[in-house]
């Protein structure tokens, strides 16, 4: 199973409900045509919530996530003339394009399972992969896998906390990826997420790149998601 991520931001001129009606709308029933049987095994929309850290002003308005069957399943959706319409011309009519996109894979979770966890506030930090000559970028790389809680928060204890680090497709060299990934956690609402924020670490090394407070949306159910499409 491969995953891809994105990090999307309106189309200049578009307000935030015409970018989310055509979102969760229109676009949505464009890739689900693509859903099993056919390459796309699973489809999220995270989809920004405003004002819900206060102070916090966030570049981007969603994050899409696909689960795609494999790497033949990519390659599908590569040659396919109606997908690359979809990935293309439809989204240019409410996304700032081009959009931030990796492949990637889940290296780190902890907590509930995603299906308990549909709903709530979501936080999701992206950072971009270290230079080789940032040290401080060391101890980032390393905590990527191995640390228990969420990066910026040591002290807090999210409902779910993961960590999905880029992959390149066969042949690739994941170095040139731009992205090292993305950290996601789960809160039980608002007020907790920003107590957490509010007392977060400021030393663990390069800041992350973006930053988004969001509510997830299942258009297409991935692999042990126990629960009905909402």
């Amino acid at each position: 199973m491969i995953r891809f991520l994105g990090l999307i931001r309106r189309r200049p001129g578009l307000t935030f409900d015409a970018f989310t009606d055509h979102w969760r709308t229109t676009h949505r029933n464009l890739v689900l045509e693509f859903s099993t049987p056919g390459p796309i095994s699973g489809y999220v929309q995270n989809r920004r919530v405003p004002d819900a850290l206060p102070g916090l002003v966030s570049d981007y308005d969603g994050s899409p996530e696909l689960w795609i069957r494999d790497w033949e399943g990519l390659g599908e959706l590569g040659t396919s003339e109606r997908f690359q319409y979809i990935a293309n011309d439809d989204s240019e009519l409410f996304i700032d394009m081009p959009p931030i996109s990796f492949l990637a894979k889940t290296v780190f979770e902890s907590g509930y399972s995603r299906s308990d966890v549909v709903g709530k506030i979501k936080l999701m930090l992206f950072w971009r992969r270290p230079k080789k000559e940032d040290s401080s970028g060391k101890s980032l790389e390393k905590g990527w896998q191995t640390k228990t809680t969420p990066l910026l928060l040591p002290q807090a204890k999210p409902l779910r906390l993961e960590r999905d680090a880029a992959i390149a497709p066969p042949g690739g060299n994941v170095e040139e990826c731009e992205f090292l990934g993305v950290e996601s956690s789960w809160w039980t609402d608002e007020a907790s997420l920003t107590a957490a924020w509010n007392s977060r670490a400021l030393d663990i090394g390069p800041a992350p790149s973006a930053l988004i407070v969001v509510r997830e949306e299942v258009a297409c159910p991935p692999p042990g998601f126990n629960m009905l499409v909402r």
